[in-house]
């Protein structure tokens, strides 16, 4: 089986509205199937909410009038290239809203949100959950969204979020049903259509001293004293689809393990490498927010094409451990780019001409790709762009 991807957003900001959120579902059931049986709405999942309802109808609006894929972001660059460039040639882009009736964007993205009973959330930074906050007002509790995290993003969300004065306390008024996750435990959901496992990720430091090295964010745990380093906690997840076997793994923020020196990247591989060997991971999505040239003291907790690249290397070794008879046990497999961040004009040059910001993903992809050959990976690169849909 593979899977349909709605890439809602897949924007590392900091332009608001595109950020990181996928619908997911089996690519053979359509989403007006969906809509007219539903005993099939637990196919249907959510993963993060940066970006929700105004978005799909922005992208339900142009297939049904333009009938092709569109990524609005790719307007404001002046050397952007067409939506098949950000994609390798064996992945399919679709328009899976393009048969809807015309101007009815509005009904069916409220329509297919209402059939979206689960989300789950990978971090509870603004860019992975603001949508979850302001399209929480136009949801029901017959029956509440089941939203999934891990107890620190759990706690976030009730505590800073939904507390009765940054927004209203939905879990209390039953909207939403906020449930903690174990890592590395696989759960049941969506009727047992679903087993997801969510692993633990490092999305940089955090620490009270006055440095900005690889901090995600500046505010300091009160359990945090001024010399022991704490990371910010991210997490990825495995999904199973349980009728047929075939999974995704979906990465929220992270760092390489060359620069957390935590393990907890590896400690993933070594749990993903037996369903690469097995042939039963469809794909992975996963960051990579930065160019090379960005110095590791300003990644603030993300990869760049090279710590991409160093870890599915080093997934390959395990994967070749496993099965010394493939040494490419890579080649083939999808792997879906995203949370690319926006280029940020620098003022400062005064008495000089500002520089033109240009398309940073056609930019990434090249690094991906030219590094992907040199290691021999051969791997299938391809960037996630905002409001495109694919099957892998």
């Amino acid at each position: 089986m593979s899977f349909e991807l709605t890439f809602l957003g897949s924007s590392g900001g900091p332009l608001e509205g595109t950020t990181c959120s996928i619908l997911v579902k089996p690519s053979h059931i359509p989403y007006s199937t969906i809509i007219s049986d539903q005993s099939l709405t637990d196919e249907l999942l959510c993963i993060d909410a940066g970006c929700g309802m105004g978005q799909l109808a922005d992208i339900i609006h142009s297939e049904t009038t333009s009938h092709k894929p569109h990524c609005k972001l790719l307007d404001y660059y002046p050397d952007t290239h067409s939506i098949l460039d950000y994609y390798h040639n064996k992945v399919t882009v679709t328009t899976p809203f393009n048969k809807f009736p015309p101007r009815r964007a509005m009904h069916y993205s409220q329509t297919i949100f209402n059939l979206v009973s689960t989300f789950l959330i990978t971090h509870p930074h603004l860019d992975h959950v603001a949508s979850l906050v302001i399209n929480s007002a136009g949801f029901t509790n017959s029956p509440s969204k089941q939203i999934y995290g891990s107890s620190n993003t759990i706690d976030a969300l009730q505590r800073h979020l939904f507390n009765g004065i940054i927004w209203p306390n939905m879990p209390n008024f039953e909207i939403l049903n906020l449930i903690p996750l174990e890592f590395s435990k696989p759960t049941l959901i969506n009727n047992s259509a679903y087993s997801i496992t969510m692993f633990k990720l490092s999305h940089g430091e955090l620490n009270k001293l006055d440095d900005h090295r690889r901090r995600s964010v500046v505010t300091i745990p009160t359990s945090c004293n001024g010399s022991t380093k704490q990371h910010y906690q991210s997490s990825a997840y495995l999904i199973k689809h349980n009728m047929t076997g075939a999974s995704l793994l979906v990465f929220g923020d992270f760092e390489s393990d060359m620069i957390s020196k935590l393990n907890r990247n590896h400690q993933l591989w070594l749990q993903i490498a037996p369903l690469i060997v097995s042939q039963k991971l469809r794909g992975m999505v996963v960051e990579c927010s930065n160019p090379d040239y960005v110095p590791e003291d300003e990644l603030y907790g993300h990869l760049t094409p090279s710590h991409l690249i160093y870890e599915l290397s080093q997934l390959r070794k395990l994967c070749i451990e496993l099965d010394p008879s493939n040494t490419e046990p890579l080649r083939g497999l999808n792997v879906v780019v995203n949370h690319i961040k926006e280029p940020i004009v620098n003022f400062e040059c005064r008495g000089k001409e500002i520089e033109e910001v240009k398309d940073p993903r056609y930019q990434a992809l090249a690094e991906l790709n030219r590094l992907n050959e040199v290691e021999g990976l051969n791997c299938r690169l391809s960037i996630a762009l905002s409001g495109v849909s694919i099957i892998i």
